[in-house]
């Protein structure tokens, strides 16, 4: 009898996680009940306190600049509401997508181009109707615009910066002097030559301004 028992028990588990990574994997009423949660491998994975979106605006040679996101004939929307550019996460592939709008538009020469996260937390997300029942202010979203990276023309990486929740990590360290000093007593130092010891290698904040628009050929 407790053979049987734990036959069955290791039969129907094997069987729970099955349907579980195959739910995961085709979203297939991944997200329907709340039984599914204990049978759905997620675990919040990737998750963080920011949503973003990002934005490719390039820099004309008159100082105007032109917003690439959407492009003129519309964007590609892979999953949910956010463009193809915001799923380029390092940053590594916005240069192409960038120049694939510049080669189809007409417009003035380029001298570079920007790629800008837009970033809120995701509590300001809630509908309404939430919002209202757990917060006394108004539900007004603040959008913190952060310089990422940056193009030629051509879509080579020009300068690449470290992601947002970094770069935040990096800023907290250098406001705490307790942990500055930690960290200093915790890395190995090698002096450089003609290297500042006061050089500021921090990101820049960059706010698009609302360019021309691009004309499609």
């Amino acid at each position: 009898m407790k053979r049987a028992a734990a036959c069955v028990f290791i039969a129907g588990y094997l069987c729970a996680l099955v349907f579980g990574v195959f739910s995961h994997l085709t979203s297939f009423h991944a997200h329907d009940r709340l039984e599914m949660y204990f049978l759905v491998w997620d675990m919040y994975c990737g998750w963080d306190a920011y949503e973003t979106r990002r934005h490719l605006i390039a820099e004309g040679e008159s100082g105007a600049c032109y917003e690439l996101t959407p492009a003129p004939w519309g964007d590609f929307a892979p999953y949910g509401s956010a463009d193809r550019a915001t799923y380029d996460y390092l940053g590594n592939h916005s240069g192409r997508l960038a120049n694939n709008v510049l080669r189809h538009t007409e417009h003035e020469p380029i001298v570079c181009v920007h790629l800008v996260d837009e970033c809120w937390p995701k509590k300001y997300n809630l509908p309404e109707a939430v919002w209202n029942k757990h917060y006394e202010e108004e539900q007004q979203r603040p959008a913190y615009y952060y310089l990422r990276a940056s193009y030629d023309p051509d879509g080579g990486v020009i300068n690449l910066n470290t992601d947002w929740k970094n770069y935040l990590i990096t800023e907290s360290i250098k406001d705490n002097p307790r942990l500055r000093t930690e960290y200093a007593v915790g890395q190995p130092f090698m002096p450089a030559v003609g290297q500042s010891q006061n050089s500021d290698n921090s990101p820049a904040f960059l706010q698009p301004s609302a360019g021309s628009a691009m004309t499609s050929r």
